[in-house]
């Protein structure tokens, strides 16, 4: 497990999420963002610097979908994180 801070932003490629996953990617959270496309985390992991590129992750994943959580669980899993702190920022622009 790992001993990294780590907690989840929902959203976290919006308007908001991505000023609170700067802020925390920044401040040595590994932050982990999951979302409906992975063009959009690979253009906020190219915002940051170097250093919080690498603590920003994410699953692409809708968490609208069913059997979304239980992805997410297996994805954190897989890479032994325990986040310890959740930012619920997603709405569904439709």
């Amino acid at each position: 497990m790992s001993t990294t801070r780590s907690m989840i932003i929902t959203g976290g490629t919006g308007r908001i999420g991505r000023v609170l996953a700067r802020h925390f990617a920044e401040g040595g959270w590994q932050v982990v963002v999951p979302s409906r496309s992975g063009q959009r985390i690979e253009e906020l992991r190219a915002s940051l610097n170097a250093e919080a590129a690498e603590r920003l992750t994410g699953p692409v994943l809708d968490l609208t979908e069913e059997g979304s959580v239980s992805a997410l669980m297996a994805w954190l899993g897989k890479r032994g994180l325990a986040p310890v702190a959740l930012v619920n920022g997603a709405r569904d622009l439709g």
